[in-house]
């Protein structure tokens, strides 16, 4: 699976958002003349959750948050962000997605 950048993957309704144990796993490769590339949870306009990998030195091989499985990142949403209106997940810049998969 290669999907077209931007991915946008839409929440079913029933799930009532993105909460725990939810989860989302993406396998991307980015362009070799990339500049950035991020991944997003969205409850309509709003980023609740926005991550963004910046290619600044050519030199630079790889950016990691999580091998295999093992809890790298734990994000904590603003006072008054509510995750169960994330009604979608994104991915735009710098990359090809091979591979997403959400889990409930």
């Amino acid at each position: 699976m290669s999907e077209v950048i931007p991915f946008s993957w839409t929440l079913p309704a029933e799930l009532n958002g993105f909460c725990s144990p939810q989860s989302v796993r993406f396998t991307l490769t980015p362009f070799m003349s990339a500049k950035r590339f991020n991944c997003n949870l969205r409850a309509g306009n709003e980023y609740l959750f926005h991550f963004r990998v910046d290619f600044r030195n050519a030199s630079e091989k790889y950016s990691k948050v999580d091998v295999d499985g093992v809890h790298c990142v734990k994000f904590k949403y603003r006072p008054g962000d509510d995750p169960t209106l994330i009604d979608r997940v994104t991915v735009e810049g710098d990359c090809v997605l091979q591979r997403f998969v959400h889990r409930v």
